[in-house]
């Protein structure tokens, strides 16, 4: 799914769904819900981190299936994954193997991908990309504020 604009999907039965892509949500709660997807191992979430976003926990977010595979784009801009604890995230990502973690801005403390090497006890592979890729940014500071565009630091 590329840019949908609606306030939440929920993904009720999909038997044999194994992959699944999102790219860019408007939705001020969490973009996606999840019914019965008991083959679902590998998700890519790519989000701007508007100012009015929530911050998405992934405990939550995730339910009942556990994933191999998770990757978060954030586009050079605000941080939108609350950080928890592994308690909470160990039911979803006790199967995670891969994270790739793509254009955190440079701006960004990255103490907050703890939680992830945490609760993931048997990852395998990590990958982060820390820069700030202007052609993804939107760097005009009136654009910035008209789209809503987050004026805090980014993580």
């Amino acid at each position: 799914m590329d840019d949908y604009r609606f306030d939440r999907v929920h993904l009720k039965w999909l038997p044999k769904l194994m992959m699944l892509t999102l790219d860019m949500w408007i939705s001020q709660q969490d973009p996606l819900s999840f019914g019965y997807v008991p083959l679902l191992r590998s998700l890519s979430l790519m989000n701007t981190g508007l100012s009015w976003h929530k911050m998405l926990k992934l405990n939550d977010f995730l339910g009942n299936f556990t994933i191999s595979s998770l990757q978060l784009k954030f586009k050079s801009e605000k941080i939108w994954v609350l950080p928890e604890g592994p308690k909470e995230l160990l039911p979803v990502f006790r199967k995670l193997r891969l994270v790739d973690l793509v254009n955190i801005s440079e701006e960004c403390d990255l103490n907050w991908t703890m939680f992830i090497l945490q609760g993931a006890p048997f990852l395998e592979e990590l990958r982060i990309t820390v820069r700030d890729h202007f052609c993804e940014m939107l760097v005009d500071e009136e654009l910035r504020a008209q789209y809503a565009y987050s004026t805090e630091k980014k993580v």
